[in-house]
């Protein structure tokens, strides 16, 4: 069984064996939920490559919170599924190719978004 990663409120890394959500384990929604409740508007999740549709709703969370999402780009990603449905919720902060994402994470935790 594959543990879920889950981010307590503390801010500390967690393990978790949960039931299958969206019919995968682990999760990136229960992930980037977690992230939300525990930073709300300090919160970035990074949605990269990857098949279906997980992550829509934990984005959406970070979203509500007033977090940042970003979400790899079409050109760069091997599997579109989940950086494209994240886009598709409307969630999506920024679109960028893989090799821009670290250096927007960069600019992002400087200006204050995450301790």
């Amino acid at each position: 069984m594959n543990p879920i990663f889950l981010v307590n409120q503390d801010g500390k890394l967690t393990l978790t064996n949960t039931e299958l959500v969206h019919f995968v384990r682990p999760s990136a929604d229960l992930l980037f939920d977690s992230v939300a409740a525990s930073y709300k508007d300090r919160a970035i999740a990074v949605v990269l490559t990857g098949t279906g549709s997980d992550g829509v709703m934990g984005v959406q969370a970070i979203e509500k919170m007033g977090g940042t999402v970003i979400a790899q780009d079409e050109a760069t990603a091997d599997y579109f599924g989940m950086p494209g449905a994240a886009i598709k919720s409307g969630a999506v902060d920024f679109i960028l190719p893989i090799s821009e994402v670290a250096s927007a994470l960069i600019t992002l935790v400087r200006q204050n978004k995450i301790p």
